[in-house]
């Protein structure tokens, strides 16, 4: 059933036709506007706690489940919305961690790691990536070397110790060395030894 030969309402119309007649009833309950709007009872809950916040109607009765309200103000002074938050403000943007990060946050909760620890706990790193990305830390000062392969070619290590937590955004490889962007600080490759 409509109420003043306006078709079903929809979200700030319904809104707005659920105040005109709670106007005209005076005092009504929740239930008795959801049934002549024929809408849902939550919806019309939802706006009467709205219009006690404002102070715009006051509960006159709580026997049982229907409370009773009673309108105290003009009709005109009223704030009305659909009761959702506003949609003018832009959807959070989340960055894909890259593999690099994923390294990172790795060495940073495990402190001591190797490669093998790495490849489980990260997704779609290759092992040249990571051994790659292992050097390069260790060669600015980020990682020690724990122990090297005898006999192995040169830095080639094991295990690596985090030496230089600088923050949670990962080291960025350049080609003469490692950019923080934790501390906005360039580290260069230590001599003797390039990365690429």
């Amino acid at each position: 059933m409509s109420v003043m030969g306006e078709k079903k309402p929809k979200a700030l119309q319904a809104t707005d036709v659920a105040w005109r007649l709670m106007c005209n009833k005076g005092v009504f309950t929740s239930q008795q506007i959801a049934d002549e709007l024929e809408i849902a009872r939550n919806r019309i809950t939802n706006l009467t706690n709205r219009l006690l916040k404002q102070a715009v109607i006051e509960q006159v009765d709580t026997a049982g489940r229907n409370r009773k309200f009673r309108v105290c103000t003009n009709q005109d002074e009223v704030i009305l919305g659909t009761g959702h938050a506003q949609q003018d403000r832009k959807p959070q943007v989340y960055k894909k961690s890259t593999g690099r990060q994923q390294i990172w946050n790795s060495i940073r909760i495990n402190r001591k790691v190797d490669r093998k620890l790495i490849q489980v706990t990260t997704t779609n790193v290759s092992k040249n990536g990571i051994s790659a990305y292992l050097k390069a830390l260790a060669d600015t000062g980020y990682l020690k070397p724990l122990n090297s392969i005898k006999g192995g070619a040169k830095s080639c290590c094991l295990r690596f110790m985090l030496m230089r937590d600088s923050g949670r955004f990962n080291p960025i490889v350049r080609k003469n060395g490692v950019w923080d962007q934790n501390t906005q600080t360039f580290y260069p490759f230590n001599k003797g030894t390039s990365n690429e």
